[in-house]
């Protein structure tokens, strides 16, 4: 279990990457314990990831009717944020994925999403036909998504977890072990934009939290470095409940 979560998690660090610069980049792909269990990425994947936290979590949202809508709401929040960070290309959403409605209380809303997330870069647009998806990311139950994207999904989680530790808030050594990968990226991050711009990963993540001051929302993109055991970026909703 540890080298298969050890290769996923690379794979997915790897595929953060937005430019190779003319090179290689080495992974751990875990795939035979006979061999070293390494290989190399020669072409760009070139997926994004966006991380986004509620300071004092969801329960600091108190007027909204249910958990579903602070959910629904601070997804609209974290994804325009992120879409902003990643403008310059051409985008269309297609689908949207979330593990489990189960937890939410309700199924999600595609057209509270769709419909209120306000002006967009003119590069970036939904699909016409534009899906939501929220049934489990677990394979192995009855109502699930389609495999690839439970995959998906799970690697997703793993990367939060690991942003989480790179981040300062690692509880166990082999956690810190694992994903040791992301410490770079959470440097980097830290060092912020003028490091970025010469960063593989530029434009392939982005990490930030939003809070209430005065009744109108502030936004974060960089937080201090903190030492280990310490409450970190990613504590509040996704304790809660992704």
């Amino acid at each position: 279990m540890y080298r298969c979560i050890r290769g996923w998690l690379q794979l997915g660090v790897a595929a953060l990457i937005q430019n190779l610069k003319g090179g290689r980049y080495g992974i751990f792909t875990g795939e035979d314990k006979r061999l070293t269990g390494y290989g190399t990425l020669d072409k760009v994947i070139g997926i994004r990831l966006g991380i986004f936290r509620i300071r004092e979590g969801l329960s600091s949202l108190g007027t909204h009717p249910d958990y579903g809508s602070k959910v629904e709401t601070t997804f609209r929040m974290g994804l325009k944020g992120c879409l902003k960070q990643f403008s310059g290309a051409p985008w269309r959403i297609c689908s949207l994925h979330f593990d489990n409605h189960e937890q939410y209380g309700r199924r999600i809303d595609l057209a509270r999403i769709r419909n209120r997330i306000g002006d967009l870069p003119p590069e970036i647009e939904f699909s016409s036909d534009v899906s939501i998806d929220d049934r489990s990311s677990d394979h192995a139950r009855s109502e699930c998504q389609n495999y690839e994207d439970c995959q998906l999904l799970q690697l997703t989680d793993l990367l939060v977890g690991g942003f989480r530790s790179a981040l300062g808030h690692a509880t166990r050594d082999d956690h810190a072990r694992l994903c040791a990968p992301l410490e770079k990226l959470a440097s980097d991050w830290r060092l912020g934009p003028a490091r970025m711009r010469n960063s593989r990963w530029n434009k392939g993540y982005c990490l930030s939290e939003a809070y209430l001051e005065g009744g109108q929302w502030r936004f974060d993109l960089i937080r201090p470095v903190l030492q280990r055991g310490q409450p970190d970026l990613f504590d509040g909703i996704f304790g809660e409940g992704r």
